[in-house]
């Protein structure tokens, strides 16, 4: 997934960075049976995230953190969520208990 939608107010191209990936969930659980990393690529433009959610829970929701910076000295940060539903049904939605595990594989925040 690409971080889109970060504008400059003078209208300089932005370069997107992600920085931290974290999850309600724990990591390397999920439906699929497959182990940690949940997700990938801080540090790049782009992160990418397992489609996988515990079958008991209220559905997975990823924070995606990244750095927007316009090469000219102005930089901000932002967080966007990603949610993985318990059903994929019409109306299902995830219940966010906040950023609790690194995606990544590195010490949970």
């Amino acid at each position: 997934m690409s971080v889109a939608g970060v504008t400059d107010p003078d209208q300089q191209r932005v370069a997107i960075t992600v920085m931290v990936i974290t999850q309600d969930e724990p990591p390397g659980e999920g439906g699929g049976g497959q182990k940690e990393p949940d997700a990938e690529g801080v540090g790049t433009t782009t992160a990418g995230v397992r489609a996988e959610r515990l079958g008991s829970g209220d559905g997975r929701v990823y924070h995606v953190s990244f750095v927007a910076d316009d090469g000219a000295g102005g930089e901000c940060t932002g967080t966007v969520s990603v949610c993985v539903p318990h059903d994929q049904g019409a109306g299902h939605r995830c219940v966010d208990q906040g950023p609790l595990f690194d995606s990544t594989g590195g010490p949970n925040p």
